[in-house]
């Protein structure tokens, strides 16, 4: 699935370039309570998008425009 990414060209500009990804669908496994500000929280059977998978241990995941990481192994990827 192609998901437009909202990636701010500037940070001290309000203007974005929007730069489409291919997500996959994951579900977590596993509740995951992040511990930094980059990884993303979610709760068993949460549905995520992950647009990277370059690294086996840590995924990368798409929500509301930003990107987090994830680990890996709670999650499995869907279809």
């Amino acid at each position: 699935m192609l998901r437009p990414l909202r990636q701010a060209s500037d940070p001290t500009s309000d203007r974005f370039i929007f730069t489409y990804v291919y997500a996959v669908k994951a579900r977590g496994l596993y509740d995951y309570p992040g511990g930094s500000a980059d990884e993303l929280p979610f709760s068993e059977g949460d549905v995520i998008s992950v647009v990277d998978r370059s690294d086996s241990d840590w995924y990368k995941a798409e929500k509301d425009g930003v990107i987090f990481i994830i680990p890996a192994a709670y999650l499995e990827i869907e279809g």
